[in-house]
Formats: structure tokens, sequence, C-alpha cells
């Protein structure tokens, strides 16, 4: 056993949904985390590919203990949530069941958060095909700590729930688990969440304790096979951007914390607009109103200005397309 910080502390919890071809290999890691004591929770949301088979045999023959939960189909966020509620310690990390952790740097970043005394821990990731390390908030060749307040558009702009570590209490504290509000979709799996997330984290002033920039706490894996069908998916949930920011919108007076409103929907605003001009055109004339309608509930928490800004995007939407897409 290499020579550092046990994760007695840390519940570990991974979502998995029609993923079978990851099972195997994810549970050498899962074993090396269990030896450090870590709490092993995987959640499997209503797979139908054989993934629930596969995990139940896995199951019967670990040589290591964890929970197995499957669901019905929540969605990523509804599996997330269920697995942060099942767990026990006192900090979470969750995965998805294709990413894999380096557990060597996550142990040593463990460590090193816990001393910070921070609520939120923020280091990279590798991406699995190239090699190549993401980006954190502020670069720095040493840890950090510091508050979102003077880094909100980088911290929003880090978007990825599996880059950070988070004190099991803070996420469940009300206001942050207001996930809730997108299950009233009438049952449309929304999985662009971590949207809306990193908007509300950005927008309250904590304390966010940063590894060094090349400090990699997992492998993100972004197959290159079926890129065209996972285009043609993003598109269809950013169709339903605009039904999520009205929900999301109607969400925030029952938060308790206080939120940089400026900021917040000034983000959610140009957020909204600069994702319908990803749509193709007959996407857009089809979600117009929908676009316009979140954009006036949006805009109507800034100023008159931002009511006519919206009224000139909705006008000029269909133009950037052409420009941009050339009726893709």
């Amino acid at each position: 056993m290499q020579n550092f910080g046990k994760l007695s502390g840390l519940s570990v919890i991974v979502t998995c949904y029609n993923k079978i071809e990851f099972v195997d290999p994810v549970f050498d890691y899962l074993k090396r985390l269990a030896q450090l004591d870590a709490e092993i929770i995987m959640i499997d949301d209503g797979s139908t590919d054989g993934s629930t088979e596969k995990l139940l045999e896995k199951k019967s023959l670990a040589e290591f203990p964890f929970l197995l939960e499957r669901i019905e189909n929540r969605g990523l966020a509804g599996a997330r949530d269920y697995g942060i509620e099942q767990s026990s310690k006192d900090v979470v990390f969750c995965l998805d069941i294709d990413d894999t952790p380096n557990i060597v740097t996550l142990a040593n970043f463990f460590v090193d958060f816990l001393r910070s005394g921070t609520l939120i821990g923020q280091a990279n990731f590798t991406f699995s095909e190239t090699g190549e390390l993401g980006a954190v908030t502020v670069p720095s060749d040493h840890p950090i700590t510091f508050n979102t307040r003077d880094h909100r558009d980088g911290v929003f702009d880090s978007r990825s729930w599996w880059r950070f570590l988070y004190r099991r209490d803070f996420l469940m504290r009300p206001e942050n688990r207001f996930n809730e509000v997108f299950r009233k979709m009438d049952g449309k799996s929304f999985v662009l969440d971590d949207i809306f997330w990193m908007l509300h984290l950005s927008a309250v002033d904590h304390e966010i304790f940063q590894s060094s920039s090349t400090t990699s706490i997992y492998n993100y894996y972004l197959p290159e096979h079926n890129g065209a069908q996972r285009w043609e998916s993003y598109l269809r949930q950013i169709t339903l951007l605009p039904e999520a920011t009205l929900l999301f919108v109607q969400s925030l007076d029952g938060h308790l914390c206080k939120h940089d409103d400026n900021w917040l929907y000034r983000t959610l605003f140009k957020v909204l607009w600069d994702h319908s001009t990803l749509l193709g055109y007959k996407l857009f004339l089809r979600n117009s109103l929908k676009f316009f309608s979140a954009g006036h509930s949006v805009s109507r928490k800034l100023s008159f200005s931002y009511r006519l800004l919206n009224l000139a995007y909705l006008s000029a939407a269909p133009i950037r397309i052409l420009k941009y897409q050339n009726f893709r």
C-alpha cells in the first residue's frame, strides 16, 4: 500500500446508466478506494442494457463492501442526489461509471482539502483520449484558497460536478437541493442541470480550496465514436433550457442563501441566448417563443434595457443562426 492519506471520511458516489462495458473496469478502481476506507456507493439509474445484472453479479463476488442501489430512471442529477442522500461520510466525491479516479492524487487532495477547512474543493481532470489537462479557476502551481465573489465567471466556466469535493452537510442544505425542480418537466430527461448548479454555486460567496493546476483527480471519458449522435442529443437538451430556466428562476425565491443577483441573472440571460444560436433554423423557430418567455422572466430581474435586448435577440437569433450554421 502506498504511503498517502486514508479516505475514511470520503463517500465515492458512482452513477451508472446503460454503460455495461464499464462495469468491470471501474471495480478495479473502486476496490483500491475501498482499501483506503472510502465508502463506495453505486447508483444504477434504471439501466436497461444488462448493467443491472452485471452490477448484481459484481456485488455478489466483491471482496470489499459497497452499497448498490437501483432506482427508477431519474437522470444523472437525480441519481447523483440519491447517492448523496445515502452517503454517511463527511466528504462527497462523485463520478460517472465511465470516468476513472486518479487514486493517489485524489487521496492526497482529500487530505489537503480537509486541512483547508473549506466546504468546497476544486481540482483538475485529464481527458482520457488525449491526456490533456482541463483547466482550474485560478491557474496556480500550488494550492490556493479563494472566494467565489472574486472569480464568479471562472468558477462557472469550470463547470463539472466530478472535479469537486464537497462537505456533505453543505450539499444537504435545503438551498442546495433544488434539482427536484427539474423533475417537474413532465418526465423529460434533463441532463444540463450542471449549468444551474454552477450558476447557483458561483453566485454565492464561498471559500473554495483549489489544488495546483496540474493536480488531476480523475480521467474524463469522452468517446470519439457516435459524435453526431451525441451532438443531436445535446441539441435536444438545449430545447429544454427555456423550461428549465423558468423552473430555476421560480425556485430561487425559496432559496435561503444570498446570491449576487445581478451577476446570476446577467449570466443566465447570456447562457440562454448563447445556447439558442446552437439550434438549427427550424428548431429555433419551433422554440423561439419559449426562449423569449424564459429570457423575459430573467430580464425582468435586471432592467428595462435587458427586456429590450431580449426582444432584439428574438428578432436577431435567426440571422445569427444563418450566419454561423448555414442551415445545418
